[in-house]
């Protein structure tokens, strides 16, 4: 029963990742300025991002979650990074995502930490 809890959960999270677009980014991202735009010299660059939606589908790619699980939200990281490079997706026509978000995406997503888990899973298998 657990398990069709966690099927459903992961499934929510891969639509709500599926409908993510440039219009609607600000709602998946939590931004922190840095102190030097505080001062007044900010940039798009000087952003923190934190992607939420991103850290939360990494937690599912443990090689203890059941295949299903770990696979559904390897899936959508890999869809979230897609969206986030602006590679295409399903409307090539879409508008993309400003380059100081793409930048602050990046930053979050490359944290070594981050990495680690989408590396570890692949190598423990």
């Amino acid at each position: 029963e657990a398990e069709n809890l966690l099927n459903g959960y992961v499934s929510f999270l891969k639509g709500m990742a599926s409908r993510i677009d440039a219009e609607t980014a600000n709602l998946f991202l939590v931004e922190e300025s840095s102190a030097s735009s505080q001062s007044g010299t900010s940039s798009s660059s000087d952003w923190d991002v934190e992607f939420p939606l991103y850290t939360r589908a990494l937690q599912f790619t443990s090689p203890d979650r059941a295949d299903p699980v770990r696979l559904s939200a390897l899936a959508m990281c890999l869809d979230l990074l897609r969206w986030a490079a602006g590679s295409g997706g399903e409307t090539d026509d879409a508008e993309t995502l400003p380059q100081g978000e793409r930048i602050g995406i990046a930053r979050h997503v490359c944290h070594p930490s981050r990495i680690h888990s989408v590396v570890s899973t692949r190598c423990t298998r």
